[in-house]
């Protein structure tokens, strides 16, 4: 949220649902954390089950999120 203040730009929760409240905001980047992470409990977490694979497939994963993010 900081950087969102430093570039000038509105808030994500006003973005997504239209609320100026902090709260919302931040509520709303906890759903979007919930959804993610259970995608990738869901599809990917059969192949993660050692620490390698896990790194690596959670680092593809939370690239790919933070991409389609600054979308």
């Amino acid at each position: 949220m900081p950087l969102r203040i430093v570039d000038g730009l509105p808030p994500f929760g006003e973005l997504v649902v239209g609320s100026t409240n902090t709260v919302v905001d931040w509520l709303v980047h906890l759903a979007i954390a919930l959804s993610a992470g259970t995608t990738f409990g869901v599809v990917l977490g059969r192949l993660a089950h050692r620490l390698a694979p896990a790194l690596i497939l959670g680092l593809l994963y939370g690239a790919v999120w933070w991409f389609l993010g600054a979308l």
